[in-house]
């Protein structure tokens, strides 16, 4: 690092040092002299006059001694003097000034008095102390206009320091060349008291008995202060007058360490510092200027500054030296301070600094400028990305507030006013309660407020309204902002808009909890609610009640009709058994046509009778459906809390069987539940258990009942029918398993596994017997429904080598209902293929004639219902006749279904009744006996 002589101040304070080492010489030569001078006239000690040119030499170059060495204190440094005044009347007054300049700037000063009454400036106050008395005032001096000068200067320092160091504490650099221009000011002000004090020179006789300079270290600042003013105010002695050029010698020597500790500051300080000449030639510079830049002090020294290292703006543009803000400061004299320039490293690089530039003045004249900067590279990459968090809370999605501790807003970002519909302008200074709902507890908002109180954060749902008074929910965050003392200084609120997710999680929930069609609560909601009833049925000793409704046939309008006509008579069956209960009862639907009705606050079991009732009875006016009247019943079962079980679980299935036994009884109506009726459902319930694998297990097998052609009494074909025998459940009755299948989906396997046993049989035996043989299926709805159907059959008639024509499909009016375009294909596809299409148990159903005309049947089975009483009663007469004439002018064959009698026979051939089947020939029987039968028959037409 350059020497400090290198710099106009350096060089100055070695010019001072060398000042001083000049005026120790002349002192001591003063002394000898003043010696010698003395014995000469010391025969003259009552001379008047010589006593009074020795006073005044002595003060006067003691005086000029003193400004030399007060020129010389420096920061850190206290200044001490005393001097003693003998009076004639051999008394010794003690004039004591104490200067202090502190390393924060402060001054410490001493014996200093204003506004002394009757006085009309300040004035200085000299103390007189006795060896072994007290103080006194002895005598006050006159020096004001002087002192009101030098306490202006002080003044104006002491504003500078206390401003420097709230603004800039760490600038140490910048204040001392601040003071000691002030200082020289005060100097100069200093040097005018003498003029002051001379005319007291001349008549006393003074004595030095203490003259001291101390370096202290100082850690406070004072308020305020004065610098004091030291007037010496009598002769002084020349016997102290070594003692004082001693003292001087001291002084050079504190001096000297003051300027290591100068030069350890500028070694050691973290801010680059520099000096500039008025032609912006690099003077001096310190350790942290020379690595920040990247050049050597030897690189930088007396080379210009400006081209250097500061030659070109941040965006890359030249900058020109007549606007550098360095140089500036060398023509105006005014402080400058820059924040948004760059400096220029020896490798190229820039790095973003802010400087301060201060002019030096010597003489009244700038010779120059001190430069002191810093690299700020992390303070602007904090400020970015603080801007970008900025950015980033402006434009989040989520709506930020901040408001201060008495909870008014002071920040909303844009997001805040896109949710609320306010513009910031409109909530500033306000309170967040502006967008309160009232539809959130009290409790909700003070525990809110004891959380963020106690310094906790606070998580959870609001609903607030909107400008134009929308409600909307938010999500909230809340949390208090710590300062640096860790007080709250102020509270943040991060929320979300979650009013679309509000809206979703009550369409989930009202998914969960309510069916999709009819709007009514599901199973889920019913068994809450039942558990609510039974609850409140115990609390006040009540009945309660459940009434299990499933829709009679309404399976067969569903497969028959579409979906969509379906969907619509729940919707009105719902609407209508809603209409039909109290306005407390709960009316749900369990799934499928199953609903289920909760009565509560019942006294009696009387009271659920009018109620069942009018739920039958709202079904008696036909729903129409498309333009179309359909005739719908429901049958009823019902349970009674707490007779029946005391839990919804046990209601509920209990209820269900009680409904089974009302389908049993004919349905359209209701039945309680009794505990015989749990025999049945648990019957039904090993069935379900035994299906499962049946077919795998070869359970099933065929049995035939054979179709007689009645003109010729000749077995022509059979009907193929299931039959299932369990190693569990024994032999299980056809009506009892199909529905069952139909339910589960076990119809389509078991509905392929009779087409293709029925087929090979069949084509066995016509090998066998050598003549054709048909055999009937009976298809069901499911299986209808099945798009496979056409393919298994194609398929069926090609594994088994077996003619089409030999296959009659029987399928029942319910498969027609639906109407689909899908039915007509099929139907269609299977007359073409060679397959007969029979309309099985034709009469039962509501639009049997329409069909006729409109698909391809090739025979029509009379239903066994119209057979029974066919020799009794006129009315089934009539209708059989009707039929087989209506059958054969539509060129369909007509077949009879449980023919019992040989009289029922005859009147069927008279009529022209083509075939019959029934007990009256053969029972179903298994494949075996039916073979038998064949071959008996083959005799008897043979013989």
């Amino acid at each position: 690092m350059p020497q400090l002589t290198e710099h106009p101040i350096q060089r100055q304070i070695i010019g001072l040092a060398l000042s001083i080492f000049a005026i120790v010489v002349v002192l001591v030569g003063i002394h000898t002299g003043f010696r010698s001078k003395a014995n000469q006239i010391e025969s003259q000690l009552d001379n008047q006059k010589a006593r009074q040119e020795i006073g005044l030499s002595i003060y006067q170059r003691l005086f000029s001694a003193k400004a030399s060495v007060f020129k010389l204190s420096t920061l850190d440094n206290r200044l001490e003097l005393e001097i003693v005044k003998k009076r004639f009347d051999d008394n010794l007054m003690i004039i004591k000034e104490g200067l202090a300049i502190l390393h924060n700037g402060g001054v410490f000063k001493d014996q200093i008095a204003t506004n002394i009454p009757g006085q009309n400036s300040m004035n200085l106050v000299a103390n007189y102390y006795l060896p072994e008395s007290e103080g006194y005032v002895l005598e006050v001096l006159e020096l004001g206009p002087a002192i009101h000068n030098l306490d202006e200067q002080a003044q104006l320092l002491y504003q500078l320091i206390k401003s420097r160091i709230e603004l800039f504490p760490n600038e140490p650099a910048d204040l001392q060349v601040r003071i000691l221009n002030l200082i020289k000011t005060i100097n100069t002000i200093l040097q005018r008291t003498q003029e002051n004090a001379a005319r007291i020179l001349y008549d006393s006789q003074e004595s030095i008995s203490h003259l001291s300079v101390e370096y202290k270290e100082s850690e406070s600042l004072y308020d305020s202060f004065r610098l004091p003013v030291v007037v010496i105010a009598l002769g002084l002695s020349a016997y102290l007058l070594l003692v004082t050029l001693t003292r001087v010698g001291k002084v050079i020597e504190n001096r000297k360490q003051a300027e290591d500790q100068l030069q350890l500051l500028l070694d050691t300080t973290v801010e680059g510092i520099f000096g500039v000449d008025n032609q912006g030639i690099t003077t001096f510079v310190n350790p942290s200027a020379s690595r920040m830049l990247g050049f050597s002090p030897e690189e930088l020294i007396n080379r210009g500054n400006h081209q250097l290292i500061h030659h070109t703006r941040s965006d890359g543009s030249p900058y020109p030296a007549a606007e550098c803000c360095m140089l500036e400061v060398l023509k105006g004299g005014t402080v400058h301070t820059v924040d948004d320039e760059v400096f220029w490293r020896k490798d190229g690089t820039s790095f973003p600094v802010e400087y301060s530039s201060k002019p030096i003045h010597r003489k009244g004249k700038i010779v120059g400028a001190v430069v002191n900067f810093r690299d700020i590279s992390e303070r602007k990459q904090a400020e970015k990305r603080i801007r970008t968090l900025l950015q980033a809370i402006e434009q989040s999605p989520v709506s930020v507030v901040m408001t201060d501790t008495n909870g008014d807003i002071e920040y909303v970002n844009r997001a805040f006013e896109i949710t609320t519909g306010y513009e910031s302008h409109e909530v500033l200074g306000k309170n967040p309660r502006i967008l309160k709902s009232d539809n959130t507890p009290a409790e909700y908002f003070k525990e809110l407020w004891q959380a963020i109180g106690s310094g906790h954060s606070w998580r959870g749902e609001l609903q607030n309204r909107k400008k134009n008074g929308d409600l909307f929910w938010e999500r909230a965050y809340i949390a208090p902002v710590v300062d640096e003392t860790g007080s709250t200084s102020h509270y943040l609120a991060v929320k979300e808009d979650i009013s679309l997710q509000k809206q979703q999680e009550e369409k989930i929930l009202h998914q969960a909890n309510y069916d999709s069609l009819t709007n009514l609560p599901n199973r889920f909601l019913t068994l809450d609610r039942l558990s609510q009833i039974i609850k409140e049925a115990q609390r006040n000793e009540h009945m309660a009640a459940v009434l299990f409704l499933d829709l009679d046939d309404f399976k067969k309008v569903n497969d028959s009709m579409s979906h969509e006509t379906g969907d619509k008579l729940l919707i009105q069956a719902a609407k209508r058994l809603k209409e039909s209960v109290r306005i407390d009862d709960t009316v749900s639907r369990l799934g499928g046509d199953e609903f289920i009705i909760l009565l509560g606050s019942l006294h009696t079991e009387k009271e659920v009778l009018p109620i069942a009732e009018k739920i039958l009875n709202c079904f008696t006016p036909p729903f129409v459906l498309d333009g179309r009247e359909l005739i719908l019943t429901a049958s009823i079962g019902i349970s009674i809390y707490p007779s029946d079980g005391d839990n919804p679980a046990e209601l509920l299935r209990n209820a269900d069987t009680a409904m089974y036994q009302s389908k049993e009884q004919g349905r359209n109506t209701f039945n309680f539940f009794t505990h015989e009726m749990n025999k049945g459902i648990s019957r039904r319930l090993q069935v379900e258990e035994q299906l499962h694998g049946a077919l795998e297990r070869n359970e099933f097998q065929l049995y035939y009942q054979p179709i007689l052609d009645i003109a010729k009494r000749e077995v022509i074909g059979a009907e193929s029918l299931l039959r299932w025998n369990n190693a569990v459940l024994g032999e299980v009755r056809p009506d009892e398993f199909i529905p069952i299948t139909e339910q589960t989906g076990q119809i389509i396997p078991l509905g392929q596994f009779v087409i293709e046993q029925a087929l090979c049989m069949t084509a066995q035996w016509q090998n066998q017997f050598g003549k054709p043989f048909k055999v009937a299926i009976n298809i069901s709805p499911r299986q209808f429904r099945d798009p496979n159907l056409v393919k298994q059959i194609k398929a069926a008639l090609a594994q088994c080598s077996i003619p089409s024509n030999s296959v009659v499909l029987e399928i029942t009016e319910g498969v027609l209902m639906s109407g689909h375009t899908y039915i007509d294909d099929a139907l269609s596809e299977l007359n073409n293929l060679g397959v007969t299409i029979t309309m099985d148990d034709f009469g039962t159903g509501y639009s049997s004639l329409s069909y006729l005309r409109r698909y391809p049947f090739g025979n029509l089975k009379i239903d066994r219902s119209f057979i029974n009483d066919i020799t009794i009663d006129p009315a089934d007469r009539e209708l059989v006749n009707a039929t087989i004439a209506m059958a054969h002018g539509l060129g369909i064959t007509v077949v009879a279904e449980g023919v019992e009698t040989e009289e029922q026979l005859n009147y069927l051939q008279q009529q022209g009744c083509d075939m019959a089947q029934g007990y009256l020939f053969s029972k179903p029987i298994p494949v075996d006996e039916i073979q038998r039968l064949l071959q008996k028959e083959q005799k008897l037409t043979t013989a």
